[in-house]
């Protein structure tokens, strides 16, 4: 947990230093796509994968292999960044939320990725279908930082003997699929956060308690899986 709570502070302090600089010097909608992108799918990802890795794989009894969760992270990024491209649009097309014209390109289509996946509160705007763009971007997110800490695991132990495919897969989906049932309810839990200056306040926190709860049921299936 307390590595889930580092990634937060790491992707919180990216986004406030990076945000605004993007933003204010606004060329394209290309350029702030792309930018939106980065901050807060590529970020989040990567920073969150790899310090959840080193907070579960313990220097005592396994060598750390920090490049098996790098990769892990750039598999999760790569298929987040398909799923919430084509998810989000898609449902706020669906709930009339988006004219028809709207995303105009492929980079542009990540500033509205980016409303509903930057690990903030949603603060009670919108209708049902923000809410449902939150919630599958919050589950998508989640599970993606989850998968690149568990899904390549540890090195084996030398003699020991190698796991089957299935047992291997089962040992990281359920972390996985748990973690992002978490982030899903974070973004439900953010649609009553208050408005105005309580969701900026609220939502510069936000990316610690999201990561950091991401940690704590990541934390909690090493833990069982230990005992057993």
């Amino acid at each position: 947990m307390t590595y889930g709570i580092v990634a937060g502070l790491v992707v919180s302090q990216a986004n406030l230093a990076l945000f605004e600089d993007l933003i204010h010097r606004q060329a394209s909608f290309e350029g702030v796509g792309w930018g939106n992108w980065f901050l807060f799918v590529f970020v989040p990802v990567i920073a969150g994968g790899l310090l959840l890795y080193y907070g579960r794989a313990n220097p005592d009894a396994v060598e750390r292999k920090p490049e098996r969760a790098l990769a892990a992270s750039a598999l999760a990024l790569l298929v987040a960044t398909v799923v919430l491209r084509v998810a989000v649009p898609a449902i706020l097309h669906a709930g009339d939320v988006l004219p028809d014209r709207l995303p105009r390109t492929l980079a542009d289509g990540f500033s509205f990725v980016a409303q509903y996946c930057r690990m903030a509160p949603l603060a009670g705007q919108g209708h049902g279908y923000d809410v449902a763009a939150a919630v599958v971007s919050a589950f998508v997110m989640a599970a993606a930082v989850a998968f690149g800490a568990l899904a390549f695991g540890h090195p084996q132990r030398s003699g020991s003997p190698r796991p089957s495919w299935a047992r291997s897969a089962g040992s990281w989906l359920a972390p996985v699929l748990a973690s992002g049932a978490v982030g899903a309810v974070w973004a439900l839990v953010g649609w009553y956060v208050p408005g105005g200056a309580g969701a900026r306040i609220i939502g510069a926190l936000w990316p610690i308690v999201f990561l950091g709860s991401v940690g704590l049921v990541v934390g909690a299936f090493d833990a069982r899986r230990a005992v057993s």
